[in-house]
């Protein structure tokens, strides 16, 4: 009698259980099955009785799974777990986990094999979506960049123009006034002119389209530009605005110097956006004869 209630139990939990469950000989021939595994290859019962895995599994799927079978078949491991795909009867495609162990007889020997199948195909159906949606915002975003990365001269273009007739008016006899509201117009066309050039450099590296033109340049002039350009924001937050060039220091270097002028433009911007009160000092020396850090921005 206790035998059968425990024989009892474990077919309830045999045929009730959430997932799929199947019994297969020692060479890959159904022996029996559950409910749940039936619905998941949408076959009855009797259909199933005798056939294989192979027959039912995908044949692009096929040979990872004998591979892993062999092994297990071989003793070298107990079990083992794949995502692989099944023909349903009716044709369609089932995506599933899958557990494959062994039982073994009282003697040690491999009496058949247990299969435990999930279905995931929901699962892999919002994957393949989510990973389409994410091609195609990287494939935008790249498309967005090229774009940006190859119109930058006609971008520059107009801008230089404007630049030229500013320079121009200015050089000309002018009221006080007039000169105070064109020089406002350049300082405002040079801001206009830094934020297009950071989108534009954004948009070239991540284009992968961002090249450096290396070239002489005086060190120590570039560095003065730096400083020249921020004095009128350090004076207004009463702050002294400081460049300490060592004396080692080369003057004729060879490289970006436009590069070079926007990571100081960001390092003295940033430094003296965070300073409420002392100095900011600009550094520069020779930290390697081959390689080192460049200059840097200091604030107290």
């Amino acid at each position: 009698m206790a035998l059968r209630e425990s024989e009892e139990r474990f077919r309830g939990t045999f045929e009730n259980a959430a997932v799929g469950i199947a019994h297969e000989d020692l060479t890959g021939r159904f022996l029996r099955f559950n409910k749940k595994f039936c619905a998941i290859l949408g076959y009855a019962p009797e259909e199933l009785v005798g056939k294989t895995v192979a027959e039912v599994t995908y044949p692009e799927d096929l040979a990872a799974d004998l591979a892993k079978f062999d092994a297990l078949r071989r003793g070298e491991t107990a079990n083992y777990t794949l995502e692989k795909r099944f023909i349903r009867k009716d044709g369609a495609i089932v995506w599933a986990h899958v557990t494959i162990s062994v039982q073994v007889e009282a003697t040690g020997k491999p009496a058949y094999w247990s299969k435990i199948i999930q279905d995931i195909s929901e699962r892999k159906r919002l994957d393949e979506e989510l990973h389409k949606a994410k091609e195609a915002a990287e494939a935008a975003n790249r498309a967005k960049s090229e774009f940006l990365a190859s119109t930058s001269h006609e971008i520059r273009t107009p801008m230089n123009g404007v630049f030229g007739m500013l320079d121009l008016a200015l050089d000309t006899e002018l009221q006080p006034e007039q000169r105070h509201y064109l020089d406002r117009a350049r300082a405002s066309a040079d801001l206009l002119l830094r934020v297009i050039n950071d989108i534009l450099d954004f948009s070239k590296i991540e284009a992968g389209r961002l090249d450096l033109e290396p070239a002489p340049f005086s060190l120590r002039e570039s560095l003065g530009e730096a400083i020249k350009a921020f004095g009128p924001r350090a004076h207004r937050k009463e702050l002294e605005l400081a460049l300490h060039v060592h004396l080692d220091t080369p003057d004729g270097v060879v490289g970006d110097a436009m590069r070079l002028g926007q990571v100081l433009n960001n390092l003295l911007g940033n430094a003296i956006k965070f300073t409420d009160q002392g100095e900011v000092i600009l550094k520069a020396g020779v930290e390697s004869a081959t390689e080192g850090p460049g200059p840097t921005s200091s604030r107290r």
